[in-house]
């Protein structure tokens, strides 16, 4: 192989958050091998060149951009706004599409779905009914190397926490979306006030207003003292200081996660995580589609943090922890981000399939001697060993998460009720942008 593979790498919109972060790939594709085209979506008649390789380019000239710029791959990132334009795109190279959330995977034989986690692959997988002969996981990118970068920053939010009796932090930072938070949270501190255990000192990230304002009225001014809420944050060194500032990260969110990445980034600071975890598959085996539970995944529950579902499971925790147990748990956490989640080997298991793809297709003679050797990630003894593993976490989880019929059932009859004050404070933030 003489020439460099021209990759274009693809998103609707330039996002530094979730999934999209092209910059990153941009970082850390390989520029022996590869030549990159960044492409986003453009509102002008044709395409746009805004710096050296990212372009603008609108729907209906992407096919064209293609053709013109001779692009050997398509690789586009978790968006159904080009499913009508695949076949197309299909007959000019060949197309990869990153699987962020499950409904974005494409059954099309032509596609190669990229998903960003074991659990997803498992669940997708599940849901098909069969083998899948189109799709490979690719992790979720982490630029491990950036956070090591941040985390020499020593600056924190502690000074918020300065002169309260506590002897721990929690934190959770997300973005301000409802669907990012979870009412396991506000039962937790209601009960922990409630049992006057004020031990622990909570900083809260991008809370949503609703929750925000249930804190307000339903906790005592006592339990209010140990509780910090700021806005929701952007940028490495803003998000820096929030790790910190903490002794545990707090997983929770209302339908799961796909990957994680909070809970990678947590990791490379050394923090543990504390994370829920949702069953996908239901009693009668049937999957749950709008489930995730690829935080699971990520932590592993006596080494690097602990799963939770019950606010009696989490004071447990809060009452057991210690210094040097978190340190260590924290420690582990770096250590498997290291080798597992680091954007380095993401992008080499990326790199390798296109290679594999492209001599399929014949659109190289040969793969190069470097892609041959290399091992994919996660391997194939991961790949075999999805389903064993899941189960097993999962019963350590429920043997872990042993509550009373009393408490399972209040706690769902109120989460139930939490949920309704989320539809309203949705419909209302609805409502309110529309008169704008």
């Amino acid at each position: 192989m003489k020439k460099k593979v021209r990759l274009v790498l693809y998103c609707r919109e330039h996002l530094t958050y979730g999934i999209n972060k092209t910059d990153i790939y941009e970082k850390y594709i390989n520029k022996e091998y590869f030549e990159l085209f960044l492409l986003y979506s453009g509102k002008k008649e044709n395409w746009e060149k805004i710096n050296e390789n990212h372009y603008l380019v609108p729907k209906d000239k992407i096919v064209e951009f293609l053709k013109t710029f001779h692009i050997d791959l398509f690789y586009s990132f978790g968006s159904p706004y080009l499913d009508d334009i695949v076949p197309d795109i299909t007959k000019v190279c060949p197309f990869f599409n990153c699987v962020n959330f499950t409904p974005l995977y494409l059954p099309n034989p032509q596609v190669e779905n990229m998903i960003i986690s074991k659990t997803d692959y498992l669940k997708i997988e599940a849901l098909q009914g069969k083998k899948l002969k189109n799709a490979r996981v690719a992790y979720n990118p982490l630029d491990f190397e950036g956070w090591q970068e941040a985390a020499k920053e020593k600056e924190n939010f502690k000074e918020l926490f300065k002169g309260k009796n506590i002897d721990f932090i929690v934190g959770r930072l997300a973005r301000a979306e409802p669907t990012k938070w979870h009412f396991l949270m506000l039962a937790t501190l209601f009960i922990m006030d409630r049992k006057k255990e004020y031990n622990c000192g909570f900083l809260f990230a991008g809370m949503p207003k609703n929750y925000l304002l249930a804190i307000k009225i339903l906790l005592s001014k006592r339990m209010k003292e140990n509780i910090v809420c700021i806005e929701q944050l952007s940028g490495k060194k803003a998000i820096s200081k929030f790790y910190n500032t903490i002794d545990l990260f707090w997983q929770a969110s209302v339908i799961g996660e796909s990957f994680g990445n909070v809970i990678a980034e947590s990791f490379c600071f050394k923090i543990p995580v504390m994370t829920d975890y949702k069953n996908f598959f239901r009693k009668d085996g049937s999957v749950n589609p709008k489930r995730y539970n690829a935080q699971m995944e990520l932590v592993d529950a006596g080494k690097n943090g602990y799963y939770a579902n019950y606010p009696s499971s989490v004071r447990r925790i809060f009452a057991s922890m210690n210094k040097n147990e978190l340190r260590q748990k924290g420690l582990e956490g770096y250590n498997k981000t290291k080798t597992t989640y680091d954007i380095k080997l993401t992008c080499k298991t990326i790199e390798k399939r296109i290679m594999e793809k492209l001599f399929e297709t014949k659109n190289i003679k040969n793969i190069p001697a470097y892609y041959e050797k290399l091992p994919y990630h996660p391997n194939e003894k991961e790949m075999k060993d999805l389903q064993k593993e899941y189960f097993r976490k999962l019963a350590f989880a429920e043997s872990q998460n042993k509550v009373s019929f009393f408490e399972k059932c209040s706690f769902r009859c109120f989460e139930q009720v939490w949920y309704k004050v989320d539809f309203i404070y949705l419909s209302i933030r609805y409502l309110l942008k529309k008169m704008q």
